[in-house]
């Protein structure tokens, strides 16, 4: 953690240098004022009973001002006149009655102080280190600058067509994942043999490397106490990473190691080290346990990413002013290490927001894997400076008498080798097409000393670089054009998929065969006919939409902001922001700009085709017909790919979503104080939730009673609430109808509220929970189809959220609604009337149905809650009150859906809960189902 007098400018800190660190780390600036405030309110609570009793962290100079100081002055004074009172043989009860009261009143003063304490330490360990100035400030890793490269000779870095290294340790015999699997759980493996003796001599001959560099050997604990855990782990690695051991003693709460540099970091806690004692060097080893919960779906294959391995790890104390020369040192080591090995890698530096908040300066070695064509990190090496060694009271060198501040050593950690995503490494680069040959520098560790180990067993049929590759046995030649060519019928197209994906495999799969990969693009392909996404240019919005949805979405906008009573408490023109000013008209056709009110919605030919292509490989992959969990566990049997671009948004190949949107969704749901009109014009200052509104129901309700075109409406229960994205979100609107289902689950105490705690799940939540259904069977292709969406902006599906209610116990039904052959007869609109539900979805937007109209004309509309709006100034101020409106049906637009918004859409997808039998409630033309949600 940072010194709190860092904090304080008349103890010669610098506040602007820490907030300026906060924002090149994308992370909220205000909590640096929040610190000082605590700081300030701190002091006052200090007292002077010596040092022992001070915060270490602070270093506080003992003043007397409302501290224990002025009541230990009172009770020395109260014990004197006691003393002289029994001395007189006097009567000193009411003396005696005072210095008790005064003790409480002392005893209540440490407690206030050591809470206050405690709450300034927390905060301020939210705060990063320093970031070093020499860090690239971005918040997306995409933009780590590369450093350098390094292969052996001879050696081009390509993707290669050999097999993936699970692949080639399972012929090797090396390992078992299926008995893993059985007996530990998700990522579960045994290594066996070959499996084995490789582990273990890339865990020998790393420890012989840093020992012949100087370093201390040390095998470490594999759990700690609580309290030194939270010295050196951030407060989110508890939720994220570590794994809690439970043996009944809540007062020694133990935690599983991530890695051993964690109880290295404490190994000198509370010492004091001399300039002559360092660098302290030490070659840590360790068996490391990491829940992996942020990481769900990435680098499934194998043991490349698993919850248990093996580490060596460098870890080094320094004087402070050789750290950076020491940080370079160690990533100096790291590259000889996979130098000997002859691993190909590079060096990259770690953008500002991508460092954890002990890190002033980061770098990964990253080594380059053949069959996936990428470079994956094995090293990270950090300079944390003294942000660790403060926490742990690491001192450094003498203090004068003249300094306020203490001094600490710098410390910072090197992997050298976590061994199983090393030997991922090594079986890709080493393996021939008969067996792997061993590294010269691990044979010496191994039986025999071998420097080949021939293949033993044969790949299963669906093994992964057969899919990769496409092939399929015996595959007959096209009798049609492929899609994407001159032919967009559909019955050519199944001709194709039955032709050349008898498997079951998706017809969007890039192929070898020179015929099919020149017509077939890639979702990565620049040029394919994936859908063409854009930012919103309106100020805060921010969302992700296909070219084809501006229109709509701005005009929904427009009625978002629309007051509907002319008031100037709402400005009635969209802000862009700043950099689309200029911008925006040229990003959209000429033929979408000019849509009229009247027109269908038109997409080019070749997206057309893709469309249909895409559609019709849809309509094979039935929606389960009942919400029965075996029927869904049945349906996940079905054929499994991987989604791109087109069901997953324009992150579909996301890893981990941005740190500053991590920060930013965990606001998710918070309170604030906001001025709100009144009925009678007067604004007052109102405490409300920041994105979750509640009680619009009982508003649209008296809306719709109001408004003449009505002629009749269902309304769901008042408990749900409109949940509306943050501001620069992006796209989680499937997440945000997940959390307005769930709403009514709570707030109506409807089956299943029990499991989800009683409360709105938080987007992270929502993921854990839908991963939790993959692992138990249920829709358990889309991991595979998604690659995991924990952490990730990838968009989800209907039957996403189907899994996670049916895995919770919550009972529904997912259906799809799609017209017949008379598209225009019959469309998909007016089959979505006759099913309104609560949910509906299609391949970019989805929304909450919270109500049904039919109006005097004959006409319908869906009323619904958009997560992508908030609910205009003008609807919340009557929230909990009785009115009348002079133009309900301004009012009533951002909420209603009716045939001019639907029709563009050629199918729709429906999730909808099934409570128990609801009561309805009449009254003035309007039905209000009150459990239909």
């Amino acid at each position: 953690m940072l010194d709190v007098f860092d904090f304080i400018v008349e103890k010669g800190g610098n506040p602007e240098k820490i907030k300026e660190s906060q924002r090149r780390r994308y992370a909220p600036e205000e909590a640096v004022d929040e610190v000082i405030a605590l700081y300030e309110d701190h002091r006052k609570s200090k007292y002077a009973l010596g040092s022992s009793t001070l915060s270490q962290s602070a270093n506080f100079i003992c003043t007397a001002q409302y501290s224990v100081a002025q009541t230990n002055t009172k009770i020395n004074e109260i014990q004197k006149q006691i003393g002289a009172k029994k001395k007189a043989k006097e009567d000193a009860d009411d003396l005696l009655k005072q210095k008790s009261e005064l003790g409480e009143e002392k005893k209540n003063l440490i407690e206030l102080a050591a809470a206050k304490d405690v709450t300034l330490k927390k905060k301020i360990g939210t705060i990063g280190n320093i970031v070093h100035d020499s860090v690239v400030v971005n918040d997306n890793e995409d933009f780590n600058p590369e450093l350098r490269t390094w292969q052996p000779e001879g050696v081009k870095v390509e993707k290669k067509d050999v097999l993936s290294h699970h692949e080639v340790l399972t012929r090797l015999d090396g390992y078992d994942p299926e008995r893993g699997v059985k007996v530990v759980g998700h990522r579960g493996y045994f290594l066996r043999k070959w499996g084995v003796f490789l582990n273990q001599a890339l865990i020998n001959y790393g420890l012989e490397f840093l020992d012949s560099k100087g370093y201390t050997p040390l095998q470490t604990p594999q759990f700690m106490l609580k309290d030194y855990m939270a010295k050196t782990a951030q407060l989110e690695d508890f939720d994220e990473e570590l794994y809690k051991v439970v043996d009944g003693d809540a007062q020694n709460d133990k935690y599983l190691i991530a890695t051993s540099e964690q109880p290295i970091s404490a190994f000198h806690a509370d010492e004091w080290l001399v300039a002559k004692d360092l660098p302290i060097k030490y070659a840590g080893f360790s068996s490391c346990y990491r829940r992996e919960a942020g990481s769900h779906g990435r680098d499934a294959w194998g043991i490349f990413r698993v919850h248990q391995f093996e580490k060596v790890e460098q870890f080094v104390l320094t004087d402070p002013e050789k750290s950076w020369e020491t940080f370079d040192e160690m990533i100096t080591i790291s590259e000889e290490f996979y130098k000997s090995l002859g691993v190909p890698y590079r060096v990259v530096g770690i953008v500002s927001g991508g460092l954890n908040n002990a890190a002033a300066k980061k770098y990964d070695l990253e080594a380059w894997f053949p069959f996936q064509g990428e470079y994956k990190e094995l090293v990270s090496c950090s300079n944390c400076t003294d942000y660790q060694s403060r926490n742990l009271e690491i001192r450094f060198g003498a203090k004068l008498q003249t300094e306020i501040r203490k001094k600490y050593v710098h410390a910072l950690n090197s992997t050298l080798c976590a061994t199983e995503r090393a030997l991922c490494c090594l079986l890709e680069n080493f393996q021939t097409e008969d067996g792997f040959n061993v590294p010269e520098p691990l044979r010496k560790y191994m039986p025999g000393a071998p420097e080949f180990i021939p293949f033993t067993k044969e790949l299963p049929k669906d093994s992964t670089s057969l899919k990769a590759k496409g092939k399929v046995e015996n595959a007959p030649k096209p009798k049609v054009a492929p899609v994407g060519g001159a032919v967009d019928k559909l019955k050519d197209l199944k001709l194709h998929m039955e032709t050349l994906h008898a498997e079951g495999e998706s017809p969007f799969v890039v192929r070898d065969d020179a015929s099919i990969a020149a017509v077939l693009a890639s979702e990565y392909d620049e040029n394919s006919d994936e859908p063409e996404y854009s930012s919103c240019p309106v100020e805060g919005c921010g969302e992700q939409l296909l070219f084809a949805e501006f229109d709509s979405h701005l005009e929904l906008h427009a009625a978002e902001q629309d007051s509907g009573d002319g008031c100037d408490h709402v400005s009635k023109k969209l802000k862009l922001e700043p950099e689309m000013e200029a911008t925006f008209d040229t990003k959209l056709s000429h033929a979408l700009r000019n849509i009229g009110d009247d027109d269908d919605v038109s997409e080019s030919p070749s997206a057309e085709r893709q469309a249909t292509a895409k559609a019709a490989w849809k309509g094979l992959l039935k929606m389960p017909e009942t919400s029965s969990k075996k029927a869904v566990a049945v349906a996940s049997k079905s054929v499994k790919r991987r989604l791109g671009k087109s069901q997953l948004g324009p992150h579909a190949n996301e890893k981990q979503m941005p740190a500053w949107l991590v920060k930013l969704l965990e606001t998710d749901g918070a309170m604030t104080t906001v001025n709100r009109l009144g009925t009678d014009g007067k604004s007052r200052k109102t405490e409300v939730c920041m994105n979750h509104a509640a009680n619009i129901i009982p508003v649209l309700e008296q809306l719709l009673h109001q408004d003449k075109t009505t002629q009749y409406a269902y309304l769901c229960d008042p408990a749900v609430r409109h949940v509306s994205k943050l501001k620069k979100e992006g796209g989680f609107c499937g997440y945000r109808n997940i959390q307005m289902m769930s709403s009514y689950i709570v707030g109506a105490g409807s089956q299943g509220h029990e499991y989800l705690g009683d409360k709105i799940p938080t987007i992270f939540e929502i993921q854990d929970f839908i991963e939790n259904a993959w692992d138990i069977g249920i829709n358990a292709q889309g991991r595979e189809e998604t690659g995991g969406i924990k952490g990730t902006r990838k968009y989800i599906g209907t039957p996403d959220a189907q899994a996670m209610f049916l895995s919770l116990g919550i009972a529904c039904d997912a259906q799809g609604i799609k017209p017949g052959k008379d598209r225009r007869a019959n469309p998909a609109h007016n089959l979505l009337f006759k099913a309104v539900e609560a949910y509906f979805s299609n391949g970019c937007h989805s929304m909450t149905i919270v109500g049904f109209e039919k109006r005097t004309d004959g006409s319908k509309d869906v009323i619904v809650f958009d997560p992508m709006f908030h609910d205009a100034p003008n609807v919340t101020k009557y929230i909990g009150q009785k009115f009348t409106h002079k133009a309900p049906a301004d009012l009533l637009k951002a909420y209603r859906r009716a045939t001019h918004y639907l029709k563009k859409y050629h199918e729709f997808e429906i999730l909808m809960l099934t409570p128990p039998k609801p009561t309805t409630r009449r009254g003035g033309g309007v039905n209000n189902a009150q459990d239909t949600v």
